[in-house]
């Protein structure tokens, strides 16, 4: 029997692991994303900010006689709620056992009696289980010195022996005692036994199968480098005793095997060396080795002893092989191989605890996906989670109410959703012994990504300024995202949540959740030129609102309006012409509006005749025959909205019949006409003019001012409503007529500028 607790202190017990999904935790205390990971310094990193670890129990079973050393190993089931405790009593050759307890929530209880393999010594030593915790293997040492296996399954809460002890046959070399370590695979009907001490410590590994409840050895065993007389595949380049066997693991389906050879190359029988390990795959019921034997580099001494303990993914391509006496046995490593179509290559070393006696890496774990490694010691067990390729050390477990020296860490397993972890300390209570549950709750992390912003809510999450939260597993979490003013939400990745609606995150694992937000285009108006005008439409009011954020994709019309005086010129930009500017906002957009100032027209006036005509007394008559004085005054009013200074002003007064227009009066008015002033006329209306109103007295008589630039002609009319006597005016203020005829009746009337 390989006196492993003499020839290594902290022996590594085989890991009992059922495969499962990785855990996360979280803050850095080294990351070994090269080949070489440097060897890590004392003492417990500590549990990053938003980790919850927390130790929920310590089991010892009962009742027991003497020193058990329970927790010389340990294995969880793939859900972690059946938890196996070895108790080999290998201190006093005595029989041995293990324990089952179980979980119901956060409470663990022992399942019935110990489980006790009949016609054996020290079982329990090692142990393995399957994924639905079922079925149990346990070994140990049988009459004749070789290994046996014992395999328990449970009927509801009830577990009993199925058929004989396991023992495996086909070598002729000579048989040392040897305990044996064992592996499951997920559904408990593939089982490795490994015997490092047979053939004189060149060692062998057994392969059994289970069709209903039988088991049967399957083919001839997995050897090491053999003299002509051993059968079955030929672990190639074995130099030595390798204590092939030592370590075994099993892949989930059963059809990858690992198996470690801490004796490899060693100095002789029996001794530690640098060490292998060799990967084995199945074909049907036929085994065959895969590739040439795994040896890390960057070893520190030559008695690494690495494959003591040997771990597999479940899907078989990552694998953990551990050194306990790396760093010339101050701390210990294991290394890290991947595999990629049939070869395998180093991905990183991982140091152990660096422990003032013993090994930091006696015994190794993994998850499932392989994203999760455990490296026990004697002062603890060490986490690691993979990144990518890169592996990043994180806390370190160690159980309190440990009496004396424990040695936690002897042992330790993965349950397969990795949230849960058992460490086993066979020398608490001066042998005695215990193990200890410990329980990852997942965190999820939120990230905000994007070029624009926003806040992502849910339970204690207030994003960005707090961004993760750890909770039980199982727990749901419902994840919100807003957009802040000028940004739209764009959708969620990561956690299984796609789309813009709530995400809902059901924590197993750490999980990250990526919120991400793009800034919304922004339409900007400008307004140019020597006018003026507004721009409108989409939100906008320029002056005043000239930009305006809008959802990209959203189809915005805009309309130009010049202000008084003022013409829109076009626009710029996108858009072009006089006409509205429609276009479709996909990003930050520039449009400028051009007015110019307009050109003057002609002055438009206002006329008001406010008074009636006045007639004056008869004038004495000149001798000449045909001159005669003004027998009348008519007064008008006249406002003008631009100045016509030094231009022509006349006022004509016409009889609207039958037969048309017809002059009545015409005078020229040399008079200056002010913006927004009002300036006085005053008519003198001749006898023949006077006698011709009152001639018309029941028919229509207009008085027409007629005022003149540069720029054009500008005009007023006003009505003389009826005669009383004399005539009177109605007082309203006449609207602007075409000034085209009217300059054509002056013209007639003999109205000519000067």
């Amino acid at each position: 029997m390989v006196n492993r607790k003499t020839s290594l202190p902290r022996s590594g017990r085989r890991v009992g692991l059922a495969g499962g999904r990785s855990r996360r935790l979280l803050v850095v205390a080294a990351v070994c994303g090269s080949a070489l990971c440097s060897s890590g310094s004392a003492g417990a990193a500590s549990a990053p900010a938003g980790a919850s670890v927390q130790q929920q129990g310590e089991l010892i079973g009962g009742p027991v006689s003497g020193l058990p050393s329970e927790g010389f190993s340990v294995a969880l089931s793939d859900d972690g709620n059946t938890a196996l405790v070895g108790a080999p009593d290998w201190r006093d050759a005595g029989s041995g056992g293990a324990f089952v307890f179980v979980r119901s929530g956060s409470g663990w209880t022992q399942q019935g009696s110990e489980l006790v393999g009949p016609g054996g010594t020290g079982e329990g030593m090692e142990l393995a289980i399957s994924g639905d915790g079922n079925t149990a293997m346990l070994t140990g040492t049988l009459a004749d010195g070789s290994a046996g296996a014992w395999v328990f399954i449970r009927t509801g809460s009830t577990w009993a022996e199925q058929g004989p002890a396991l023992v495996g046959s086909g070598f002729s070399g000579g048989t040392t005692n040897s305990a044996g370590s064992v592996a499951l695979s997920n559904d408990g009907n593939t089982a490795l036994l490994g015997e490092s001490g047979v053939n004189d410590f060149v060692g062998a590994v057994f392969v059994f199968a289970r069709s209903g409840s039988t088991w049967s050895q399957q083919g001839a065993p997995l050897v090491g480098d053999c003299t002509a007389s051993c059968t079955g595949p030929n672990g190639t380049g074995e130099v030595g005793a390798g204590l092939f066997g030592a370590g075994v693991s099993l892949s989930e389906d059963g059809n990858t095997a690992l198996v470690g050879g801490p004796g490899d190359s060693g100095p002789f029988a029996n001794a530690i060396g640098p060490g292998a390990a060799w990967v084995f795959t199945r074909a049907g019921s036929t085994w065959s080795q895969q590739g040439s034997k795994l040896v890390g580099t960057g070893a520190l001494g030559t008695g690494t002893g690495q494959g003591l303990g040997v771990a597999l993914s479940g899907d078989g391509s990552t694998a953990l092989i551990n050194g306990p006496n790396d760093n010339y046995g101050a701390g210990g490593a294991a290394w890290v191989f991947t595999n990629n179509g049939g070869t395998w290559t180093q991905q990183a070393k991982l140091p152990g605890l660096a422990e003032l006696y013993g090994n930091g890496a006696a015994e190794v774990a993994l998850s499932d996906d392989g994203n999760t490694a455990l490296l026990g010691g004697t002062e603890g067990a060490q986490e690691f989670t993979r990144s990518g390729s890169a592996w990043t050390q994180q806390t370190v477990l160690l159980g309190t109410g440990e009496v004396g020296d424990a040695e936690q860490g002897s042992s330790v397993a993965l349950a397969g959703d990795g949230l849960t972890a058992a460490i086993g300390g066979p020398f608490d209570n001066k042998g005695i012994g215990a193990a200890w549950v410990f329980t990852f709750a997942p965190t999820v992390f939120v990230s905000l990504a994007g070029s624009g912003s926003g806040t992502v809510s849910g339970s204690s999450i207030t994003c960005p300024y707090t961004c993760a939260e750890t909770a039980p597993a199982g727990t749901q979490i419902t994840l919100t995202a807003t957009p802040a003013v000028g940004s739209t939400f764009a959708g969620w990745s990561g956690g299984g949540c796609s789309g813009t609606a709530s995400c809902q995150v059901q924590l197993s694992a750490d999980t990250t959740v990526t919120a991400t937000f793009t800034q919304q285009p922004t339409l900007t108006v400008t307004l140019a030129g020597s006018g003026s005008g507004t721009v409108s439409g989409a939100g906008i009011t320029c002056p005043g609102a000239c930009s305006e954020t809008v959802a990209a994709g959203t189809a915005v019309t805009l309309t130009a309006t010049p202000a008084a005086g003022s013409t829109f010129a076009g626009w710029s930009g996108p858009c072009s012409g006089t006409g509205t500017c429609s276009l479709t906002i996909d990003a930050d957009t520039a449009v400028t509006a051009l007015f110019n100032t307009a050109p003057p027209g002609p002055p438009v006036c206002a006329l008001k005749i406010p008074t009636r005509i006045v007639r004056l007394p008869t004038p004495v008559r000149s001798r000449r025959r045909h001159a005669s004085a003004s027998v009348g005054v008519l007064s008008a009013v006249a406002t003008c909205n631009r100045a016509s200074t030094g231009v022509l002003a006349g006022v004509l007064i016409e009889h609207l019949g039958h037969g048309g227009h017809k002059t009545l009066a015409l005078r020229h008015e040399h008079s200056a006409l002010s913006s927004g002033a009002a300036t006085k006329f005053t008519l003198k209306l001749p006898e023949t003019a006077l006698q011709g109103l009152e001639d018309r007295v029941r028919e229509s008589v207009t008085v027409t001012l007629v005022a003149t630039n540069s720029n054009g002609t500008g005009h007023a009319t006003a009505h003389i409503a009826r005669l009383i006597g004399a005539v009177i005016a109605d007082g309203r203020t006449s609207q602007a007529l075409d000034p085209a005829p009217l300059m054509n009746r002056f013209s007639r009337a003999g109205f000519v500028r000067p």
